[in-house]
């Protein structure tokens, strides 16, 4: 059970990785401090205006390429399926079982 855990928890280190990194944009600067995201609405619509519509957070070239070769979405859909119903209750037997479901859940929901 504990390879599961570490499997299930390498995977979702994973996706957040790939997320991150397809959000950095081209440039890879458009990490924001976090003081950055209080302020106002208003601000943020006032700096907007008039500048039309841009994909600020398009993932470089390159790992767009990667990403397609290595076919990782069609990949993550397929870890995104259920588990067998078999499976399922076999886990929910015991307390540990559950702690792998909960995690496989949380994964797949991200």
């Amino acid at each position: 059970l504990k390879e599961c855990e570490d499997q299930l928890s390498s995977q979702q280190t994973a996706l957040e990785i790939l997320t991150n990194l397809c959000s950095l944009g081209e440039d890879g600067d458009n990490w924001e401090n976090v003081e950055s995201e209080e302020e106002d609405e208003a601000d943020v619509g006032d700096e907007m205006e008039g500048e039309g519509v841009q994909n600020i957070n398009a993932a470089p070239p390159p790992l767009i390429e990667a990403v397609v070769s290595l076919q990782i979405v069609q990949r993550v859909l397929e870890k995104a399926n259920s588990l067998p119903h078999n499976v399922t209750e076999i886990l929910q037997s015991s307390t540990k079982g559950k702690k792998i479901l909960k995690e496989f859940d949380n994964l797949r929901i991200r």
